[in-house]
C-alpha cells in the first residue's frame, strides 16, 4: 500500500507553484478580469439603485420588481465568478500532475464539459461538507440551549444558575461536536481528490478518487491542513506588521497591506490545490513531471 509521505507532499506541492509562479500569477490576473468585473458592474448597479430609492429598504419596498433582478443579477455573477474560477484550478491540477496543460486559452475553458463537471463536483463537494458540519454542530447546539433557552437573552444569575446544572453537558457537547468535525473532516477529505481527477481524466470517478485515499485519510488531512497553518502564520505576521504600522488607524497603511494579505491568501489557496493534485499523483502511481519522461496532458478533444 501506498503511503503518502505527509512533508514531501507539501514540499513537492510548494516547490512545483514556485517553479510555476508567474504562469499562475497570469491566470490569476485573467480569472480577476473576467471573474470579478462582471461582479463589479452589479456592485456599482446595486449601489446607484439604493442610492436613488433613498436606501435599501425603500427599495424592496417600493421596486420589487427591481430588487429581484438584481438578486438575480448578484446570483448569476457569483455563479459566474465560481466559473470563472474553474480554469485556473484545473490548470494548476494538470500542471502538478503533468507538468503541462491543455492547449486551450482560459476563456475558452470555462465553457467546456471539463469545467462544467469541475464546477458541478465543487458544489457536490461543498454540499456534503456543509451537511457534515452542520450534524456536527448538533451536539454543541442542544448544549448551548439548555444554558441559554432564550438565547441571549439569558444573562445574569439566570445564566449563572444554567451553567451550575448544565455545565458538564455543555461541555461534554462542545467536546463531542469538536470531534465529530475532526472525524468528518478526515473522512471527506479524499472527496478532494475528485477535483484532480476531473482536471485530468476524461471519465472521472467521485467513488474511485475517495478510494485512491485508502489507509491515507490522516495523513490526507494533515498535508491539507498543515499547508494552510503555514500561510495562516504569514498572514497573521503580515497583519502584525501591518497593525506595528498603524493599519489599523491610517486608511494609506491599511491599503498597502491588505492586496500582500489577500495575495498570501489566494496563494494558500493555490498550494491547497496543489497539495490535492500531488497527492492523487502519488496515489495514481503517475511519475514526478519533473523526470524526462512525464505523461501526456489532456488534450482539447478531451474536454
Amino acid at each position: 500500500m501506498i503511503q503518502l509521505p505527509v512533508f514531501s507532499t507539501i514540499g513537492q506541492a510548494l516547490s512545483t507553484l514556485g517553479l510555476y509562479f508567474w504562469k499562475i500569477l497570469l491566470w490569476l490576473a485573467i480569472y480577476v478580469v473576467i471573474g470579478c468585473v462582471p461582479l463589479g458592474v452589479v456592485v456599482v448597479l446595486s449601489i446607484l439603485a439604493v442610492v436613488a430609492h433613498g436606501g435599501l429598504s425603500v427599495l424592496l419596498a417600493s421596486s420589487f420588481g427591481l430588487a429581484a433582478l438584481l438578486a438575480f443579477f448578484w446570483l448569476a455573477a457569483l455563479l459566474w465568478l465560481l466559473w470563472a474560477s474553474a480554469p485556473w484550478h484545473i490548470r494548476i491540477y494538470q500542471l502538478v500532475i503533468f507538468g503541462r496543460v491543455q492547449p486551450v486559452s482560459y476563456l475558452k475553458m470555462i465553457f467546456t464539459a471539463r469545467a462544467s463537471r469541475f464546477v458541478g463536483y465543487s458544489l457536490l463537494v461543498g454540499l456534503i461538507a456543509v451537511v457534515g458540519f452542520v450534524l456536527a454542530a448538533i451536539p454543541a447546539v442542544v448544549g448551548f440551549n439548555l444554558v441559554a433557552p432564550h438565547g441571549a437573552a439569558a444573562q445574569g444569575p439566570a445564566m449563572a444558575q444554567a451553567m451550575a446544572q448544565h455545565g458538564a453537558v455543555v461541555l461534554l457537547g462542545f467536546l463531542v461536536s469538536f470531534a465529530l468535525v475532526i472525524a468528518f473532516m478526515v473522512l471527506v477529505t479524499p472527496l478532494q481528490l475528485t477535483l484532480p481527477a476531473v482536471s485530468v481524466e476524461e471519465q472521472p470517478s467521485m467513488g474511485r478518487a475517495y478510494n485512491l485515499a485508502t489507509g491515507n485519510k490522516w495523513r490526507l488531512f494533515w498535508s491539507a491542513v498543515l499547508v494552510g497553518l503555514i500561510f495562516a502564520v504569514i498572514n497573521l505576521v503580515i497583519r502584525l506588521i501591518g497593525m506595528a504600522f498603524g493599519s489599523a488607524h491610517n486608511p494609506g497603511v491599511a491599503l498597502l497591506f491588505t492586496p500582500i494579505s489577500l495575495f498570501v491568501t489566494l496563494f494558500s489557496a493555490a498550494s491547497t490545490t496543489s497539495v490535492y493534485a500531488v497527492a492523487y499523483r502519488i496515489f495514481s502511481g503517475l511519475p514526478d513531471p519533473r523526470a524526462k519522461d512525464g505523461p501526456p496532458a489532456p488534450n482539447a478533444a478531451g474536454m
